[in-house]
Order: structure tokens, then C-alpha cells, then sequence
């Protein structure tokens, strides 16, 4: 990310992480050229969880690197799937990108959508571009 694109990422993700509740379960995934995440599985949002996720955004999320697609999704689903068992509840991804992404294809959209349909409930999935590299 360049570094405008990175700023606007780091208050949409605090953005994000302010309407979260007690009752929410969430992490962060980084990603560029690799991926890595706040927490190795979902944890609850609770108000120290919330500003500990802020100083995280705004240590971690910088204009660095490539833009790996792929690394990124393979993070996000090695971390729900490492969860406990769900509750029922929705189960949402945002997906954030600043560019276009360094190796993809017509496949990797089926392989996103069949992983988020396997889910119980599925997983919606939200992507959003920042700027007109995305």
C-alpha cells in the first residue's frame, strides 16, 4: 500500500473494530507480499480487545510489500477454521485492497467462493478497493 491508501486502512479498520460488541469475535489479517494476523484464531471484542486491535492496526498496517490475494485468504481461513465451533451467527470478512493483486485468477474466485459457502452458516463476503490501483 502506498502510504495514503495505508492511512485511509488504518481508520477504516478502526472504524470497523468500534462497531464491534462483547457478543463479536474477531481478528485482523496484514497482508502484502505474505500474510500474518492479530491473533492465531478469533477472539472476543471486548473493549481491551478493541484498543489493543487499534494499536495493532496502526503498528502492523503500512504501505509495504506486494499485494498477495492469496496469502491473504489462506491466513483468514487457517484462522476461522481454527476457531471453536460457531454459534449460529453471521459470519462476515471484509476484504480490504489498495491494488491489483500480484498473482491471480478466474479459479481463485471459485476457490474463495466454495471455502465461504462451506461454512455453516456460509461466510459473506465484503471486499472493498481504496483508490483506483484497486
Amino acid at each position: 500500500m502506498r502510504a495514503q491508501p495505508a492511512r485511509l486502512s488504518q481508520a477504516a479498520a478502526k472504524l470497523v473494530v468500534n462497531t464491534l460488541t462483547s457478543a463479536d469475535y474477531v481478528t485482523i489479517v496484514k497482508y502484502s507480499s505474505s500474510a500474518y494476523s492479530y491473533k492465531s484464531t478469533l477472539v472476543k471484542a471486548t473493549d481491551a480487545t478493541k484498543t489493543d486491535l487499534k494499536a495493532w492496526i496502526d503498528t502492523n498496517i503500512d504501505a509495504s510489500g506486494g499485494t498477495n490475494f492469496r496469502a491473504a485468504f489462506e491466513k483468514a481461513w487457517e484462522v476461522v477454521d481454527g476457531a471453536p465451533t460457531s454459534s449460529g451467527c453471521n459470519r462476515i470478512m471484509l476484504f480490504l485492497s489498495d491494488g491489483e493483486p500480484s498473482a491471480w485468477d478466474e479459479g481463485d474466485y471459485a476457490t474463495v467462493a466454495a471455502k465461504a459457502a462451506s461454512y455453516s452458516p456460509p461466510m459473506h463476503l465484503l471486499t472493498y478497493g481504496l483508490g483506483a490501483g484497486a
